[in-house]
């Protein structure tokens, strides 16, 4: 039996780590993900129900839809054919200026034309949105991996080839230029990852931002008439944001006649993967192969899951709505609300009580924070377009995704210089998740995370504190992260502090990246800096909900803590917690579980650590921010 005087976490789950099975359809197995499971099946149950009594309005089409996803007798008559038109526009490129012609219809299609642009809101005008100009993806999970030391990339690259050059054979290439075309589009991808920014430097995303004249910013481009593009889309942008210089800098390096061919082969290998879940279910199984390597999942998805989650892509908030009005009932909603409510007052509390800000800087902070739009369980309604969503069963399942895409992306661009919809959740109802957007400077917590063990009516006040209490102030943590505290409270890219309170911030945030920068979790070392975000939040989450708890009559600590360490609880493959440490924002769960909580001196009181344990931290080690 492990001592949680020496691994808090592990003695909390023992048990459970012991007994829990990763399913062979994940790569993981936690407290998120037991709850998604049971709303798989829970809409399972409820939606093939459906396919018999055939509801009306937009549930209905996506029965529809679900219907056609579900057919996989079809769908192995009809086996690659859907996509031979699709590929065939690809086929008949033989130069950029082919290309050219064909760009729009591509974006429509939802198809790569080589210009990673989307529509934003501009960091420091965020009552606007700009255009904005991102970068390729690389085959490998990151830049980290070309370098020469990375054992895992050779490996990586073979499968990521084996996988590819099958699935190409699998919709009609010959073996031969499968190879040909893998091999081209895996060089390509060498030279692109030179130019693009690591998961590190993304994640300090206000470092993103650098706003330059279209005008000026279009001469770099050669090979591609990027005006004659969004003239065709009828958009005229005038201040653009360049989220990756280095990328654009040398894009004429990468983007030119000499790499046509590998280009080409790119866009056929991206449009394989991205399209063959709507084709047989062996042509599925093969795509996602390179991917279950990755993250070391044994086994794809049984047909009854693949199509639903098919399904419900293109119609996610529809069926979130469902799941939020049937599930998620209005009594738990208002105790939800309560609780955020009271996480707002305790954090206004400690603002005013904070030792190491200025007057100005705290009020400036309080203001923020009661600017902040409070969103629980579902949205209010559907967005309008959903309604133009309308399911031809005549036609392919590949034919009604194309419409649906088509439908998104003219969305998509019509917002450009427009105000963001800040009503429409970036999530759906039946997601075991929560938010906060920095631009928006709203926390949404959906319905599915609002069940045990993160919350439940019926269970012990401490334990919700512990779980969904954690889980709001985390998320209002956000609001003053190392990203978020750049942001002012219309959700603006704004200096709103002192210089000399950020920079004693900064100190702060430094000492949450040296706790945990070179820690292990399942052999993989864990990056300070790509982590310290999620960490400040996990921080000031924790403290507030601890300070929430304190003010509640039964109060017991052993059980608030006890549940923090039950909601991280987490079984995973080496794979996948390798991967993770390369991409991922937030830590290992099994950190963010016992690092966190030796920063509280209430945990080493409740339950007798001491110098002697493995659990301890001198109390001049301990952070705290929030």
């Amino acid at each position: 039996m492990v001592r949680l005087q020496d691994d808090f976490y592990t003695a909390v789950n023992e048990e459970w780590l012991k007994s829990i099975k990763i399913p062979t359809d994940r790569p993981r197995i936690g407290s998120f993900d037991e709850i998604a499971i049971k709303i798989e099946q829970q809409e399972l149950h409820d939606f093939k129900g459906m396919l018999i009594s055939q509801p009306e309005g937009m549930l209905g089409e996506f029965i529809k839809y679900y219907r056609m996803a579900s057919d996989w007798e079809n769908r192995a008559q009809l086996e690659a054919q859907p996509l031979v038109p699709v590929l065939k526009k690809i086929e008949e490129l033989n130069s950029l200026k082919d290309l050219q012609a064909k760009l729009v219809e591509f974006e429509y299609l939802g198809i790569d034309n080589l210009l990673p642009l989307y529509v934003e809101q501009d960091m420091k005008n965020t009552s606007q949105n700009i255009l904005n100009f991102g970068s390729f993806s690389l085959i490998l999970p990151d830049t980290t991996y070309y370098t020469k030391d990375n054992s895992d990339a050779q490996k990586l690259i073979t499968a990521f080839k084996d996988s590819t050059v099958k699935l190409l054979t699998m919709v009609g290439y010959r073996q031969l230029e499968a190879e040909q075309i893998v091999a081209a589009v895996i060089t390509l991808d060498k030279q692109v990852a030179q130019f693009v920014l690591s998961n590190e430097e993304k994640s300090d995303y206000w470092k993103l931002y650098n706003p330059m004249e279209f005008s000026k910013f279009s001469e770099q481009i050669k090979f591609l008439d990027i005006n004659a593009y969004l003239k065709e889309l009828a958009v005229a942008p005038t201040i653009v944001n360049v989220s990756d210089l280095k990328f654009w800098q040398n894009y004429n390096e990468i983007v030119n006649e000499d790499n046509f061919a590998a280009l080409k082969a790119t866009l056929i290998v991206e449009t394989v993967q991205n399209f063959a879940k709507y084709l047989s279910n062996e042509i599925r199984i093969q795509a996602s192969e390179y991917s279950r390597i990755l993250s070391g999942t044994k086994e794809a998805q049984v047909t009854d899951k693949a199509a639903l989650n098919l399904a419900k892509s293109p119609f996610s908030p529809v069926v979130g709505d469902y799941y939020g009005r049937k599930y998620f009932g209005q009594a738990a909603k208002d105790d939800v609300l309560k609780m955020v409510k009271k996480m707002i007052t305790v954090y206004e509390n400690r603002l005013s009580n904070n030792t190491w800000l200025s007057n100005d800087t705290k009020a400036k902070a309080k203001l923020k924070l009661s600017k902040i739009g409070l969103n629980v369980g579902f949205p209010d309604k559907i967005p309008d377009r959903y309604q133009q969503k309308i399911v031809n069963e005549k036609k392919s399942i590949l034919e009604n995704a194309l419409k649906f895409i088509k439908i998104e992306v003219k969305h998509h661009w019509n917002q450009l210089g427009k105000t963001p919809d800040k009503t429409e959740w970036e999530m759906p109802a039946d997601l075991v998740n929560a938010y906060y957007h920095p631009f928006h400077n709203i926390i949404v917590f959906p319905a599915a995370i609002l069940q045990a063990p993160f919350y439940n009516l019926k269970q012990a006040t401490s334990a919700n504190y512990g779980g969904i209490g954690a889980v709001i102030a985390h998320e209002i943590s956000h609001a003053f992260d190392t990203n978020g505290a750049r942001f002012d409270e219309n959700g603006n890219l704004n200096s709103w502090w002192s210089s000399a309170d950020f920079k004693a911030f900064e100190q702060r945030s430094a000492a949450m990246v040296q706790e945990f920068d070179g820690l292990t979790s399942g052999g993989a070392k864990i990056n300070g800096h790509l982590v310290v975000s999620e960490n400040v939040a996990d921080l000031g989450g924790l403290s507030a909900a601890l300070e929430a708890a304190k003010t509640e009559a039964d109060i017991d600590l052993k059980v608030f803590f006890n549940n923090w360490a039950t909601i991280w609880r987490n079984k995973a493959s080496v794979d996948f917690l390798k991967l993770m440490a390369s991409i991922d924002v937030h830590a290992p769960a099994q950190l963010r579980a016992n690092v966190q909580v030796t920063n509280f001196a209430e945990f080493f009181e409740v339950f007798g650590i001491t110098e002697n344990d493995k659990m301890w931290r001198k109390p001049t080690d301990r952070v705290q921010i929030w």
